[in-house]
């Protein structure tokens, strides 16, 4: 955590968006904290629904950003850590079902 991703120089567009987050202080030790945060609550039987549903926008905004910006082979593995994350969903349908409820009516 705070570490840089990658050694990546700025010439190279991912290279480029990666120091950008890096740069960014807060936000990028915020990233890595809630990364963490989702895997420690998956691990734990208890509270693996709601380490599920912390997870799930953040796998999708990794999707997003590595479709978007080309990488190779990395959107196929994002896909399957989605897919995961939807059986996790899927798998605890009843608690899903009512937070899907909730925030409808909101």
């Amino acid at each position: 955590m705070g570490l840089r991703f990658t050694t990546m120089g700025i010439e190279n567009p991912i290279g480029f968006f990666f120091e950008a987050l890096y740069r960014s202080g807060f936000y990028w030790n915020f990233l890595s904290f809630v990364q963490v945060l989702a895997a420690v609550l998956l691990l734990i039987p208890r509270t693996s629904f709601l380490g599920a549903v912390l997870y799930l926008p953040i796998v999708i905004n990794i999707l997003i950003i590595v479709v978007g910006m080309n990488f190779i082979g990395t959107p196929i593995i994002v896909s399957l850590m989605l897919l995961a994350n939807i059986y996790l969903l899927i798998w605890d349908f009843p608690k899903t079902k009512i937070l899907l409820k909730t925030l409808i009516e909101v």
